[in-house]
């Protein structure tokens, strides 16, 4: 008989819940909220206070002149998109594996998603194929850097050059990643992190678009505020700046202040999770079927979002994801999630049809089927995901390393 707790045995991890926290709420979250509502600082009419101090610091942090905080990091992505002065019909190239959010703003911009396949290793858009995504209309390249591993920029650059593209770097999973010891999101034109509660430096909701550009700058403001939130200087700004373009996009400043926390520690997060994740790889080498993704040379993943594994159903006898991880819940690792929780694009309806019968988007994009991008596919299919421990968590992982043993070992009983 198995010991397997889906088959009747004793479940491997009996720790309390939650096995995994976050956001952490410290006492500096506290004071930074209790401080702005008391001195009344709960809207600025510009860049100001809390607000003033993120957009700074995250240039800082990024190596590049211009921020501007919005009020999600969807928000960031459509400024920045807007700020790249793209027009309706012009394609941009994006992975086919990334969030609904790095692909929609396009669409509400009348521009023309051009789904790219990715590298099967690491989730990231890869390069040869957006050489042959490229087109008469292409204008752009979107990258995501997946799960705090930086794409491939010197190669990417040197595509959009030859082709004379922008780039716009979805840098949502990347607080803190770098490359050669360069933050994330100074290759590019524009670069967009999210500071929604599950990013590494969160402030419950809130984007930040930064860039090098003063052009790109200003535009990106004039598309996600109304009125003037900093001062302009380009020719093509100064008829706007009394009204910009009539939407408001801005950050709530206490969603700032508790992401300035978050900058405050953002070092000592990252420092956490690496000690973590280097615990995680090494109890994964115990366990067939199962590898931790590899990371480049000179890469940092900093936050890294989620602790990823691509999971190998040769080496476990056949046995399918869904029921490797329904034996593993059992187990109680219930912080184990499937790769394909996060879809690939080609799955969404949106582009199974690219008509638009109701008119919301304006866009002739290219519609496509389920499987039109293997690669994507295959990492959404075969990976799984894991938190980015931030606690002191050895005794979780080695609890869950077991559980994880413990089922891969009994594979062929569960593909019996």
């Amino acid at each position: 008989m198995s010991s397997l707790a889906l088959l009747g045995g004793t479940a491997s991890v009996r720790l309390p819940q939650p096995h995994f926290r976050w956001p952490l709420v410290t006492k500096a979250h506290e004071d930074a909220v209790l401080g702005l509502l008391r001195a009344g600082e709960v809207s600025y009419h510009r860049s100001a206070g809390a607000v003033q101090q993120l957009e700074q610091r995250f240039a800082a942090l990024v190596g590049v002149p211009h921020a501007l905080t919005t009020h999600s990091g969807t928000g960031a992505l459509l400024a920045g998109f807007f700020g790249l002065g793209l027009r309706p019909g012009d394609e941009v190239i994006v992975p086919a594996y990334t969030h609904l959010a790095t692909v929609f703003p396009l669409l509400h911009l009348g521009l023309c998603p051009v789904l790219c396949d990715v590298d099967r290793q690491t989730g990231n858009i890869d390069p040869e194929a957006i050489v042959a995504r490229i087109g008469p209309r292409t204008r752009a390249i979107a990258v995501t850097h997946q799960f705090g591993h930086a794409c491939d920029m010197k190669r990417i650059v040197a595509i959009a050059r030859a082709h004379d593209l922008q780039i716009l770097e979805d840098c949502s999973h990347a607080h803190g990643a770098t490359v050669d010891g360069q933050h994330v999101g100074q290759d590019g034109d524009v670069a967009c992190f999210s500071l929604q509660a599950h990013k590494t430096v969160w402030g419950g909701e809130g984007g930040i678009r930064v860039t090098r550009h003063a052009r790109v700058a200003e535009r990106a403001a004039l598309r996600g505020h109304f009125r003037q939130p900093h001062d302009y200087t380009s020719q093509e700004a100064m008829p706007w700046v009394d009204s910009g373009f009539g939407l408001k996009s801005r950050i709530h400043p206490l969603a700032a202040g508790l992401a300035v926390v978050g900058l405050d520690t953002l070092a000592q997060t990252v420092a956490a999770r690496r000690r973590n994740y280097h615990h995680l790889c090494a109890r994964l080498a115990e366990i067939p079927g199962l590898r931790p993704l590899p990371t480049a040379p000179g890469v940092d993943r900093g936050g890294h979002f989620r602790f990823i594994a691509h999971y190998d159903r040769e080496a476990l006898h056949g046995l399918a994801p869904q029921r490797f991880l329904e034996a593993v819940h059992a187990e109680g690792a219930t912080e184990v999630w499937p790769g394909w929780a996060a879809r690939t694009l080609d799955s969404y309806r949106m582009f199974h049809n690219a008509e638009d019968p109701i008119g919301l988007f304006g866009s002739d994009y290219a519609s496509h089927a389920p499987g039109d991008f293997p690669a994507a596919s295959a990492f959404a299919a075969n990976t799984l995901q894991f938190p980015a421990f931030t606690e002191p968590a050895n005794e979780i992982i080695d609890a869950y390393a077991t559980a994880l043993h413990k089922v891969a070992s009994n594979a062929q009983t569960l593909v019996d």
